[in-house]
């Protein structure tokens, strides 16, 4: 199982006791001793463990890609937020401005100067 936050990794492993026929078999010994079955057992722990690293620093490099595509959206629709809430206040300005206009009645002058 693995749990991912952006800080945190938890991985679980499970060590069983085997038979020893069952390990000799794997080993292709007919029976092993002791220290050459720990051996065996250390090799393949190591091994499952270099596959674990192996997989966590590509889960890594996935997740910082996809950091960066998210916060580069981020500011994409933060821009067009900006620029669309300019051109709404630019507009209502334009509309405000035109209706005084038709709204207002021109002045004219009766008096001439002399």
């Amino acid at each position: 199982m693995l749990v991912t936050t952006p800080t945190t990794w938890l991985i679980y492993m499970s060590l069983m006791k085997q038979e020893t026929a069952a390990l000799a078999a794997r080993m292709g010994t007919k029976r092993p001793d002791d220290i050459s079955a720990w051996l065996f057992v250390t090799k393949q722990i190591k091994e499952s463990l270099d596959i674990v690293v192996e997989l966590q620093n590509r889960y890594r490099r996935y997740e910082a890609v996809d950091r960066n595509n998210a916060m580069s959206l981020s500011e994409r629709v933060q821009d067009w937020s900006m620029y669309q809430s300019v051109l709404v206040v630019v507009i209502g300005l334009g509309q405000m401005i035109i209706l005084k206009t038709l709204f207002t009645e021109k002045q004219t002058r009766r008096f001439s100067k002399p």
